[in-house]
């Protein structure tokens, strides 16, 4: 396996692939000035300021890294923060990224019983008593583990991110408490 090389600002790679999906990535996002995100390959833990992932942490802390072939950089070699998510995912809402049929078709359900879209998982879920289209993503790579829920109806966004090798389903589970709280809070002003 080749080295780690991180792409945060497309870093060019020897494989012509990689370099391809990352010109693209930074010119589909590169409007949005996000400075915690990128693609990787090799070991994570040769990003600059990465974090670092725990097998377990009891009854001492196991530290676990699972390498990234290039091959899969598509499928698990992207990083990010809460924060650069938060601004990804409203500007895809809100269009600054996709035109209105792309959105359209990645928010379109093609395989209803699993809620499956291009774009993520999209299922209706109450919140604060009305019916709400949510769109959900989750992802892991190794001990990496991530869970994106949205109401764009309400600009509600729960982000968890966490690096311990966590249970996917419990991270929905919590998100989707988290959405409902929220959507129960008042509205400030």
């Amino acid at each position: 396996m080749k080295p780690s090389r991180a792409t945060r600002a497309g870093t060019s790679s020897s494989s012509p692939e990689v370099a391809s999906t990352t010109r693209t990535l930074r010119a589909l996002l590169a409007p949005l000035k996000l400075k915690d995100t990128g693609t990787f390959v090799g070991d994570f833990t040769d990003v600059p300021s990465s974090a670092r992932g725990y097998e377990a942490l009891q009854p001492a802390p196991k530290r676990k890294s699972v390498p990234m072939p290039e091959f899969m950089m598509c499928a698990g070699g992207a990083y990010s923060t809460a924060k650069d998510l938060l601004t990804l995912t409203r500007a895809l809402s809100q269009g600054q990224l996709l035109s209105a049929a792309s959105l359209k078709h990645l928010s379109t359900v093609y395989v209803a019983d699993e809620g499956y879209a291009y774009g993520g998982r999209l299922r209706s879920m109450s919140l604060g008593g009305k019916e709400h289209p949510v769109l959900w993503l989750s992802g892991s790579n190794g001990p990496f583990k991530m869970r994106l829920s949205r109401s764009a109806a309400d600009d509600l966004t729960v982000i968890l991110l966490i690096h311990t090798n966590a249970d996917l389903g419990r991270m929905g589970a919590v998100s989707e408490a988290l959405l409902q709280a929220l959507a129960a809070k008042p509205p400030r002003g």
